[in-house]
Protein backbone atom coordinates (compact mmCIF):
# COMPACT_ATOMS: atom_id res chain seq x y z
CA UNK A 1 0.00 0.00 0.00
CA UNK A 2 2.74 2.45 0.97
CA UNK A 3 4.81 1.38 -2.03
CA UNK A 4 1.91 2.15 -4.32
CA UNK A 5 1.45 5.57 -2.75
CA UNK A 6 5.17 6.21 -3.04
CA UNK A 7 5.07 5.34 -6.74
CA UNK A 8 1.93 7.49 -7.15
CA UNK A 9 3.71 10.54 -5.74
CA UNK A 10 7.13 9.76 -7.23
CA UNK A 11 8.29 12.54 -9.62
CA UNK A 12 11.80 11.34 -10.46
CA UNK A 13 10.73 9.98 -13.86
CA UNK A 14 8.43 12.84 -14.70
CA UNK A 15 9.09 16.19 -16.34
CA UNK A 16 7.37 19.45 -15.55
CA UNK A 17 4.71 20.56 -17.99
CA UNK A 18 6.89 23.48 -19.09
CA UNK A 19 9.13 21.13 -21.05
CA UNK A 20 6.19 20.45 -23.39
CA UNK A 21 6.20 24.18 -24.16
CA UNK A 22 9.95 24.02 -24.92
CA UNK A 23 10.48 26.44 -22.04
CA UNK A 24 9.44 29.28 -24.27
CA UNK A 25 8.74 32.16 -21.88
CA UNK A 26 5.93 33.69 -23.90
CA UNK A 27 3.98 30.37 -23.84
CA UNK A 28 4.76 29.42 -20.22
CA UNK A 29 3.87 32.80 -18.79
CA UNK A 30 0.71 33.02 -20.87
CA UNK A 31 -0.45 29.68 -19.41
CA UNK A 32 0.66 30.61 -15.89
CA UNK A 33 -0.98 34.04 -15.83
CA UNK A 34 -4.18 32.70 -17.40
CA UNK A 35 -4.49 29.83 -14.89
CA UNK A 36 -3.79 32.15 -11.96
CA UNK A 37 -6.49 34.57 -13.11
CA UNK A 38 -8.97 31.73 -13.64
CA UNK A 39 -8.15 30.32 -10.22
CA UNK A 40 -8.62 33.69 -8.57
CA UNK A 41 -11.95 34.08 -10.35
CA UNK A 42 -13.01 30.60 -9.17
CA UNK A 43 -12.16 31.58 -5.58
CA UNK A 44 -13.96 34.91 -5.94
CA UNK A 45 -17.22 33.30 -7.10
CA UNK A 46 -17.67 30.98 -4.04
CA UNK A 47 -16.77 33.91 -1.79
CA UNK A 48 -19.53 35.98 -3.39
CA UNK A 49 -21.96 33.08 -3.03
CA UNK A 50 -21.05 32.72 0.65
CA UNK A 51 -21.60 36.42 1.30
CA UNK A 52 -24.92 36.17 -0.55
CA UNK A 53 -26.07 33.15 1.58
CA UNK A 54 -24.97 34.89 4.74
CA UNK A 55 -27.18 37.87 4.04
CA UNK A 56 -30.06 35.94 2.46
CA UNK A 57 -31.09 33.31 4.98
CA UNK A 58 -34.36 32.80 3.19
CA UNK A 59 -32.81 31.16 0.16
CA UNK A 60 -34.27 27.72 -0.43
CA UNK A 61 -32.03 24.76 -1.20
CA UNK A 62 -29.12 26.45 0.54
CA UNK A 63 -27.13 23.23 0.71
CA UNK A 64 -27.02 22.97 -3.09
CA UNK A 65 -25.47 26.40 -3.25
CA UNK A 66 -22.79 25.23 -0.78
CA UNK A 67 -22.11 22.24 -3.05
CA UNK A 68 -21.49 24.72 -5.87
CA UNK A 69 -19.15 26.66 -3.57
CA UNK A 70 -17.08 23.53 -2.91
CA UNK A 71 -17.09 22.49 -6.57
CA UNK A 72 -16.01 25.93 -7.84
CA UNK A 73 -13.28 26.26 -5.23
CA UNK A 74 -11.85 22.85 -6.21
CA UNK A 75 -11.85 24.02 -9.83
CA UNK A 76 -9.80 27.05 -8.77
CA UNK A 77 -7.34 24.80 -6.90
CA UNK A 78 -7.03 22.71 -10.06
CA UNK A 79 -5.94 25.76 -12.04
CA UNK A 80 -3.43 26.78 -9.41
CA UNK A 81 -2.05 23.25 -9.54
CA UNK A 82 -1.69 23.55 -13.33
CA UNK A 83 0.56 26.55 -12.72
CA UNK A 84 2.56 24.55 -10.18
CA UNK A 85 3.18 21.63 -12.59
CA UNK A 86 4.63 23.96 -15.18
CA UNK A 87 7.86 23.85 -13.13
CA UNK A 88 7.28 20.94 -10.67
CA UNK A 89 6.08 17.54 -11.92
CA UNK A 90 3.80 16.84 -8.90
CA UNK A 91 1.23 15.13 -11.07
CA UNK A 92 0.12 12.81 -8.21
CA UNK A 93 -1.07 15.71 -6.10
CA UNK A 94 -2.70 17.23 -9.20
CA UNK A 95 -4.47 13.93 -9.88
CA UNK A 96 -5.87 13.77 -6.32
CA UNK A 97 -7.13 17.36 -6.59
CA UNK A 98 -8.76 16.57 -9.92
CA UNK A 99 -10.33 13.47 -8.41
CA UNK A 100 -11.78 15.52 -5.55
CA UNK A 101 -13.05 18.04 -8.10
CA UNK A 102 -14.65 15.22 -10.08
CA UNK A 103 -16.37 13.84 -6.99
CA UNK A 104 -17.68 17.29 -6.04
CA UNK A 105 -18.90 17.95 -9.57
CA UNK A 106 -20.64 14.58 -9.82
CA UNK A 107 -22.31 14.98 -6.41
CA UNK A 108 -23.44 18.51 -7.38
CA UNK A 109 -24.80 17.33 -10.69
CA UNK A 110 -26.65 14.38 -9.09
CA UNK A 111 -28.13 16.62 -6.41
CA UNK A 112 -29.19 19.25 -8.92
CA UNK A 113 -31.51 17.18 -11.09
CA UNK A 114 -33.93 16.06 -8.33
CA UNK A 115 -34.26 19.70 -7.23
CA UNK A 116 -35.03 20.91 -10.73
CA UNK A 117 -38.80 20.05 -10.67
CA UNK A 118 -39.13 21.74 -7.30
CA UNK A 119 -37.45 24.89 -8.57
CA UNK A 120 -39.71 24.85 -11.62
CA UNK A 121 -42.82 24.47 -9.45
CA UNK A 122 -42.13 27.67 -7.50
CA UNK A 123 -45.05 30.01 -8.30
CA UNK A 124 -44.35 33.45 -9.86
CA UNK A 125 -46.02 36.67 -8.73
CA UNK A 126 -48.37 37.90 -11.49
CA UNK A 127 -48.24 41.48 -10.41
CA UNK A 128 -44.49 41.42 -10.36
CA UNK A 129 -44.47 39.78 -13.76
CA UNK A 130 -46.76 42.46 -15.14
CA UNK A 131 -44.57 45.20 -13.79
CA UNK A 132 -41.51 43.46 -15.15
CA UNK A 133 -43.13 43.21 -18.59
CA UNK A 134 -44.20 46.82 -18.43
CA UNK A 135 -40.71 47.88 -17.52
CA UNK A 136 -39.27 45.68 -20.20
CA UNK A 137 -41.57 47.22 -22.81
CA UNK A 138 -40.67 50.69 -21.62
CA UNK A 139 -37.00 49.80 -21.64
CA UNK A 140 -37.37 48.34 -25.13
CA UNK A 141 -38.99 51.51 -26.42
CA UNK A 142 -36.38 53.58 -24.66
CA UNK A 143 -33.60 51.50 -26.19
CA UNK A 144 -35.16 51.95 -29.65
CA UNK A 145 -35.36 55.72 -29.21
CA UNK A 146 -31.84 55.88 -27.83
CA UNK A 147 -30.51 53.71 -30.65
CA UNK A 148 -32.15 55.99 -33.21
CA UNK A 149 -30.66 59.03 -31.50
CA UNK A 150 -27.24 57.38 -31.43
CA UNK A 151 -27.47 56.47 -35.11
CA UNK A 152 -28.50 59.99 -35.97
CA UNK A 153 -25.65 61.43 -33.96
CA UNK A 154 -23.18 59.03 -35.53
CA UNK A 155 -24.52 59.92 -38.96
CA UNK A 156 -24.06 63.61 -38.27
CA UNK A 157 -20.52 63.02 -37.01
CA UNK A 158 -19.79 60.88 -40.07
CA UNK A 159 -21.09 63.60 -42.38
CA UNK A 160 -18.99 66.18 -40.57
CA UNK A 161 -15.89 63.98 -40.93
CA UNK A 162 -16.57 63.46 -44.64
CA UNK A 163 -17.04 67.17 -45.18
CA UNK A 164 -13.85 67.95 -43.29
CA UNK A 165 -11.94 65.32 -45.27
CA UNK A 166 -13.35 66.74 -48.50
CA UNK A 167 -12.10 70.20 -47.55
CA UNK A 168 -8.68 68.80 -46.70
CA UNK A 169 -8.53 66.86 -49.99
CA UNK A 170 -9.46 69.95 -51.96
CA UNK A 171 -6.81 71.92 -50.11
CA UNK A 172 -4.18 69.23 -50.82
CA UNK A 173 -5.14 69.05 -54.50
CA UNK A 174 -5.05 72.83 -54.78
CA UNK A 175 -1.63 72.93 -53.13
CA UNK A 176 -0.32 70.21 -55.45
CA UNK A 177 -1.80 71.98 -58.46
CA UNK A 178 -0.31 75.34 -57.58
CA UNK A 179 3.13 74.20 -56.38
CA UNK A 180 3.81 71.25 -58.71
CA UNK A 181 7.23 71.13 -60.39
CA UNK A 182 5.51 70.53 -63.73
CA UNK A 183 2.98 72.63 -65.59
CA UNK A 184 -0.65 71.56 -65.09
CA UNK A 185 -3.71 72.89 -66.89
CA UNK A 186 -7.38 72.04 -67.22
CA UNK A 187 -8.51 72.49 -70.79
CA UNK A 188 -12.05 72.53 -72.17
CA UNK A 189 -12.96 70.11 -74.95
CA UNK A 190 -12.76 73.00 -77.44
CA UNK A 191 -9.16 73.72 -76.43
CA UNK A 192 -9.74 76.77 -74.23
CA UNK A 193 -7.78 76.89 -70.99
CA UNK A 194 -9.93 76.64 -67.87
CA UNK A 195 -7.20 76.74 -65.26
CA UNK A 196 -3.38 76.84 -65.29
CA UNK A 197 -0.80 76.71 -62.51
CA UNK A 198 2.21 78.96 -62.07
CA UNK A 199 4.66 76.45 -63.55
CA UNK A 200 2.56 76.18 -66.72
CA UNK A 201 2.64 79.97 -67.07
CA UNK A 202 6.42 79.96 -66.55
CA UNK A 203 7.02 77.29 -69.19
CA UNK A 204 4.52 78.56 -71.77
CA UNK A 205 5.78 82.13 -71.44
CA UNK A 206 2.36 83.80 -71.45
CA UNK A 207 0.51 85.67 -68.64
CA UNK A 208 -2.39 83.90 -66.97
CA UNK A 209 -5.05 86.24 -68.42
CA UNK A 210 -3.79 85.69 -71.96
CA UNK A 211 -3.83 81.91 -71.54
CA UNK A 212 -7.31 81.81 -70.03
CA UNK A 213 -8.60 84.05 -72.83
CA UNK A 214 -7.41 81.61 -75.53
CA UNK A 215 -6.66 77.98 -76.16
CA UNK A 216 -3.72 75.68 -76.73
CA UNK A 217 -4.10 76.08 -80.50
CA UNK A 218 -2.94 79.71 -80.29
CA UNK A 219 0.33 78.95 -78.47
CA UNK A 220 1.23 75.65 -80.17
CA UNK A 221 3.92 75.78 -82.84
CA UNK A 222 2.27 75.51 -86.28
CA UNK A 223 4.43 72.52 -87.22
CA UNK A 224 3.21 70.57 -84.18
CA UNK A 225 -0.46 71.58 -84.17
CA UNK A 226 -1.80 68.93 -86.56
CA UNK A 227 -0.27 66.07 -84.58
CA UNK A 228 -1.65 67.50 -81.33
CA UNK A 229 -5.16 67.89 -82.78
CA UNK A 230 -5.05 64.31 -84.07
CA UNK A 231 -4.31 63.06 -80.55
CA UNK A 232 -7.15 65.18 -79.15
CA UNK A 233 -9.56 63.72 -81.70
CA UNK A 234 -8.53 60.20 -80.70
CA UNK A 235 -9.28 61.02 -77.05
CA UNK A 236 -12.70 62.44 -77.82
CA UNK A 237 -13.62 59.47 -80.02
CA UNK A 238 -12.62 56.99 -77.32
CA UNK A 239 -9.79 55.44 -79.36
CA UNK A 240 -7.31 56.27 -76.58
CA UNK A 241 -7.39 57.22 -72.92
CA UNK A 242 -4.28 59.39 -72.84
CA UNK A 243 -1.42 60.48 -75.04
CA UNK A 244 2.15 61.70 -74.64
CA UNK A 245 3.99 63.76 -77.21
CA UNK A 246 6.85 66.22 -77.56
CA UNK A 247 5.81 69.56 -79.00
CA UNK A 248 6.74 73.22 -79.07
CA UNK A 249 4.97 76.22 -77.60
CA UNK A 250 5.55 79.68 -79.05
CA UNK A 251 6.16 82.06 -76.15
CA UNK A 252 4.95 85.64 -76.04
CA UNK A 253 8.45 86.87 -76.92
CA UNK A 254 8.45 84.69 -80.06
CA UNK A 255 10.86 82.07 -78.75
CA UNK A 256 10.00 78.38 -78.94
CA UNK A 257 10.08 76.04 -75.94
CA UNK A 258 10.05 72.25 -76.19
CA UNK A 259 7.74 70.42 -73.76
CA UNK A 260 6.81 66.82 -73.07
CA UNK A 261 2.99 66.90 -73.02
CA UNK A 262 0.81 64.31 -71.26
CA UNK A 263 -2.96 64.66 -71.71
CA UNK A 264 -5.88 62.63 -70.36
CA UNK A 265 -9.64 63.09 -70.79
CA UNK A 266 -11.96 63.52 -67.78
CA UNK A 267 -15.58 62.44 -68.28
CA UNK A 268 -18.68 63.45 -66.31
CA UNK A 269 -21.18 61.21 -64.52
CA UNK A 270 -22.94 60.51 -67.82
CA UNK A 271 -19.62 59.39 -69.40
CA UNK A 272 -19.50 62.46 -71.63
CA UNK A 273 -16.22 64.30 -72.28
CA UNK A 274 -15.95 67.08 -69.70
CA UNK A 275 -12.42 68.49 -69.88
CA UNK A 276 -8.77 67.60 -70.43
CA UNK A 277 -5.97 67.55 -67.89
CA UNK A 278 -2.65 68.52 -69.50
CA UNK A 279 0.77 68.13 -67.83
CA UNK A 280 3.86 69.66 -69.42
CA UNK A 281 7.55 69.42 -68.59
CA UNK A 282 10.19 71.73 -70.08
CA UNK A 283 12.62 69.63 -72.17
CA UNK A 284 14.19 72.47 -74.13
CA UNK A 285 17.60 71.87 -72.54
CA UNK A 286 17.31 68.14 -73.19
CA UNK A 287 16.50 68.84 -76.84
CA UNK A 288 19.48 71.14 -77.14
CA UNK A 289 21.71 68.56 -75.48
CA UNK A 290 20.40 65.89 -77.82
CA UNK A 291 20.97 68.11 -80.84
CA UNK A 292 24.49 68.88 -79.64
CA UNK A 293 25.15 65.19 -79.07
CA UNK A 294 23.82 64.30 -82.52
CA UNK A 295 25.94 67.03 -84.07
CA UNK A 296 28.98 65.81 -82.15
CA UNK A 297 28.33 62.24 -83.25
CA UNK A 298 28.07 63.34 -86.87
CA UNK A 299 31.27 65.33 -86.44
CA UNK A 300 33.04 62.36 -84.84
CA UNK A 301 31.80 60.11 -87.62
CA UNK A 302 32.98 62.62 -90.25
CA UNK A 303 36.39 62.96 -88.62
CA UNK A 304 36.73 59.20 -88.14
CA UNK A 305 36.05 58.67 -91.84
CA UNK A 306 38.56 61.37 -92.72
CA UNK A 307 41.10 59.86 -90.34
CA UNK A 308 40.67 56.47 -91.99
CA UNK A 309 41.08 58.11 -95.41
CA UNK A 310 44.27 59.79 -94.19
CA UNK A 311 45.61 56.51 -92.80
CA UNK A 312 44.77 54.79 -96.07
CA UNK A 313 46.57 57.53 -98.01
CA UNK A 314 49.59 57.34 -95.70
CA UNK A 315 49.85 53.59 -96.20
CA UNK A 316 49.46 53.83 -99.97
CA UNK A 317 51.89 56.73 -100.39
CA UNK A 318 54.59 55.63 -97.97
CA UNK A 319 57.29 53.56 -99.62
CA UNK A 320 60.47 51.98 -98.29
CA UNK A 321 62.97 49.36 -99.29
CA UNK A 322 62.59 47.30 -96.13
CA UNK A 323 59.33 46.26 -94.37
CA UNK A 324 60.67 47.48 -91.03
CA UNK A 325 61.43 50.91 -92.51
CA UNK A 326 58.00 51.01 -94.11
CA UNK A 327 56.35 50.03 -90.79
CA UNK A 328 58.30 52.72 -88.90
CA UNK A 329 57.29 55.48 -91.31
CA UNK A 330 53.62 54.46 -91.39
CA UNK A 331 53.34 54.11 -87.62
CA UNK A 332 54.98 57.49 -87.11
CA UNK A 333 52.48 59.27 -89.34
CA UNK A 334 49.53 57.37 -87.87
CA UNK A 335 50.75 58.29 -84.37
CA UNK A 336 50.75 61.95 -85.39
CA UNK A 337 47.13 61.57 -86.49
CA UNK A 338 46.29 59.86 -83.21
CA UNK A 339 47.87 62.64 -81.16
CA UNK A 340 45.84 65.21 -83.08
CA UNK A 341 42.65 63.26 -82.49
CA UNK A 342 43.45 62.92 -78.77
CA UNK A 343 43.99 66.67 -78.47
CA UNK A 344 40.64 67.33 -80.13
CA UNK A 345 38.91 64.76 -77.92
CA UNK A 346 40.22 66.39 -74.73
CA UNK A 347 38.77 69.72 -75.84
CA UNK A 348 35.43 68.19 -76.91
CA UNK A 349 36.37 68.89 -80.55
CA UNK A 350 36.55 72.61 -79.91
CA UNK A 351 40.16 72.93 -81.15
CA UNK A 352 43.56 73.27 -79.50
CA UNK A 353 46.57 75.63 -79.29
CA UNK A 354 49.84 75.81 -81.19
CA UNK A 355 51.74 75.26 -77.94
CA UNK A 356 49.87 72.03 -77.17
CA UNK A 357 50.41 70.60 -80.66
CA UNK A 358 54.13 71.49 -80.60
CA UNK A 359 54.51 70.00 -77.10
CA UNK A 360 52.84 66.77 -78.16
CA UNK A 361 55.19 66.33 -81.11
CA UNK A 362 58.19 67.18 -78.93
CA UNK A 363 57.19 64.52 -76.41
CA UNK A 364 56.85 61.96 -79.22
CA UNK A 365 60.60 62.20 -80.01
CA UNK A 366 63.22 60.17 -78.17
CA UNK A 367 64.77 63.27 -76.54
CA UNK A 368 62.27 66.15 -76.34
CA UNK A 369 64.85 68.22 -74.40
CA UNK A 370 66.47 68.99 -77.76
CA UNK A 371 63.46 71.17 -78.53
CA UNK A 372 62.92 74.77 -77.54
CA UNK A 373 59.43 76.09 -78.10
CA UNK A 374 58.12 79.54 -77.28
CA UNK A 375 55.35 81.82 -78.40
CA UNK A 376 52.11 83.47 -77.39
CA UNK A 377 48.87 81.53 -77.09
CA UNK A 378 47.29 80.94 -80.49
CA UNK A 379 44.00 79.10 -80.75
CA UNK A 380 43.57 76.51 -83.48
CA UNK A 381 40.28 75.49 -85.02
CA UNK A 382 39.45 71.76 -85.04
CA UNK A 383 40.30 71.66 -88.77
CA UNK A 384 43.80 73.08 -88.16
CA UNK A 385 44.96 70.67 -85.46
CA UNK A 386 45.53 67.63 -87.68
CA UNK A 387 47.44 69.37 -90.52
CA UNK A 388 49.75 71.21 -88.09
CA UNK A 389 50.40 68.02 -86.13
CA UNK A 390 51.38 66.14 -89.30
CA UNK A 391 53.58 69.01 -90.52
CA UNK A 392 55.49 69.03 -87.22
CA UNK A 393 55.72 65.24 -87.30
CA UNK A 394 57.24 65.25 -90.81
CA UNK A 395 59.70 67.98 -89.84
CA UNK A 396 60.60 66.20 -86.59
CA UNK A 397 61.07 62.87 -88.34
CA UNK A 398 63.39 64.38 -90.99
CA UNK A 399 65.31 66.27 -88.30
CA UNK A 400 65.78 63.05 -86.32
CA UNK A 401 66.98 61.07 -89.35
CA UNK A 402 68.92 63.63 -91.39
CA UNK A 403 68.85 66.99 -89.65
CA UNK A 404 69.86 68.63 -86.38
CA UNK A 405 68.44 65.94 -84.10
CA UNK A 406 70.54 63.25 -85.80
CA UNK A 407 73.74 64.64 -84.25
CA UNK A 408 74.78 65.09 -80.63
CA UNK A 409 74.12 68.61 -79.44
CA UNK A 410 71.67 69.39 -82.21
CA UNK A 411 68.65 71.46 -81.37
CA UNK A 412 65.34 72.49 -82.89
CA UNK A 413 63.89 75.92 -82.09
CA UNK A 414 60.21 76.49 -82.75
CA UNK A 415 58.78 79.98 -82.37
CA UNK A 416 55.37 81.33 -83.25
CA UNK A 417 53.57 84.63 -83.12
CA UNK A 418 50.29 86.14 -84.26
CA UNK A 419 49.37 89.31 -86.09
CA UNK A 420 46.50 90.95 -87.87
CA UNK A 421 47.06 88.87 -91.00
CA UNK A 422 47.14 85.54 -89.14
CA UNK A 423 49.89 83.68 -87.33
CA UNK A 424 53.41 82.49 -88.20
CA UNK A 425 55.49 79.52 -87.05
CA UNK A 426 59.29 79.37 -87.58
CA UNK A 427 61.22 76.06 -87.47
CA UNK A 428 65.00 76.41 -87.03
CA UNK A 429 67.53 73.54 -86.81
CA UNK A 430 70.98 74.09 -85.26
CA UNK A 431 74.02 71.95 -84.51
CA UNK A 432 73.35 69.24 -87.06
CA UNK A 433 75.22 68.04 -90.14
CA UNK A 434 75.73 70.30 -93.10
CA UNK A 435 72.53 70.84 -95.03
CA UNK A 436 72.05 70.96 -98.77
CA UNK A 437 68.90 71.24 -100.84
CA UNK A 438 67.67 67.90 -102.26
CA UNK A 439 67.57 67.33 -106.00
CA UNK A 440 63.96 66.12 -105.93
CA UNK A 441 61.05 66.58 -103.52
CA UNK A 442 59.70 63.44 -101.89
CA UNK A 443 56.34 62.56 -100.47
CA UNK A 444 57.10 64.25 -97.15
CA UNK A 445 57.97 67.55 -98.79
CA UNK A 446 54.89 67.56 -101.00
CA UNK A 447 52.73 66.50 -98.04
CA UNK A 448 53.99 69.43 -95.95
CA UNK A 449 53.21 71.85 -98.77
CA UNK A 450 49.70 70.42 -99.21
CA UNK A 451 49.08 70.54 -95.45
CA UNK A 452 50.13 74.19 -95.38
CA UNK A 453 47.55 74.92 -98.07
CA UNK A 454 44.97 73.01 -96.03
CA UNK A 455 45.79 75.24 -93.07
CA UNK A 456 44.96 78.21 -95.27
CA UNK A 457 48.56 79.40 -95.48
CA UNK A 458 51.89 78.84 -97.19
CA UNK A 459 55.29 77.45 -96.28
CA UNK A 460 58.80 78.57 -97.19
CA UNK A 461 61.94 76.42 -96.92
CA UNK A 462 65.49 77.82 -96.55
CA UNK A 463 68.30 75.29 -96.85
CA UNK A 464 71.01 76.98 -94.78
CA UNK A 465 74.30 75.16 -94.34
CA UNK A 466 74.10 75.44 -90.52
CA UNK A 467 70.54 74.09 -90.45
CA UNK A 468 67.16 73.93 -92.10
CA UNK A 469 64.82 76.91 -91.59
CA UNK A 470 61.11 76.65 -92.38
CA UNK A 471 58.53 79.36 -91.97
CA UNK A 472 54.79 78.70 -91.98
CA UNK A 473 52.30 81.57 -92.48
CA UNK A 474 48.67 80.86 -91.72
CA UNK A 475 45.87 83.28 -92.51
CA UNK A 476 42.86 83.69 -90.20
CA UNK A 477 40.41 80.75 -90.56
CA UNK A 478 37.79 81.11 -93.27
CA UNK A 479 34.10 80.26 -92.75
CA UNK A 480 34.41 77.09 -94.87
CA UNK A 481 37.90 75.60 -94.31
CA UNK A 482 39.27 72.93 -96.67
CA UNK A 483 38.06 69.43 -96.08
CA UNK A 484 40.37 67.37 -93.77
CA UNK A 485 42.54 64.81 -95.53
CA UNK A 486 42.50 66.91 -98.73
CA UNK A 487 46.29 67.26 -98.60
CA UNK A 488 46.98 63.55 -98.64
CA UNK A 489 44.31 62.93 -101.26
CA UNK A 490 45.87 65.60 -103.44
CA UNK A 491 49.31 64.08 -103.09
CA UNK A 492 47.80 60.68 -103.85
CA UNK A 493 46.32 61.98 -107.09
CA UNK A 494 49.58 63.69 -108.01
CA UNK A 495 51.58 60.59 -107.28
CA UNK A 496 49.27 58.44 -109.32
CA UNK A 497 49.74 60.80 -112.26
CA UNK A 498 53.52 61.19 -112.02
CA UNK A 499 54.50 57.79 -110.56
CA UNK A 500 57.62 59.30 -108.92
CA UNK A 501 60.52 57.52 -107.32
CA UNK A 502 60.09 56.08 -103.77
CA UNK A 503 60.08 58.76 -101.12
CA UNK A 504 63.10 58.70 -98.77
CA UNK A 505 61.79 61.21 -96.23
Amino acid sequence: MFDWLARFFDVTTLSPHGICLLWRPELIWTHAVSDVLIGLAYFSIPLALGVFLYHRRDVRFEWVVWLFVVFIMLCGVTHFMMVWTLWRPDYGVEALIKAATAIASVVTAIALWPLLPKAIAIPSAQALQARVEERENALSELRTVMAAMVRMEEHERHQARLLEELHRSEARLRSIFEHAAVGIARVAVDGCFLEVNDRFIEIAGWPRDALLAGGFQQITHPEDLDADLAHVAALLSGDSDTYVMEKRYVRQDGASVWVRLTVCLVRDAADRPDHFVAIIDDITQQKRTQETRDLLMREVDHRARNALMVVQSVVRLTSADEPAHFREKVLGRVDALARAQSSLSRSNWSGSTVEEVVSQEARSLADPTCWRAEGREIRLTPEQVQPLSMILHELGTNATKYGALSAAGGKVIVKWDAGQEGWRLRWTEQGGPAVRAPQTSGFGTRLIQRLAVELGGRIATEWRREGLVIELWVAPPQPAPPRPAAALLGVLAERGARNPEPDIS
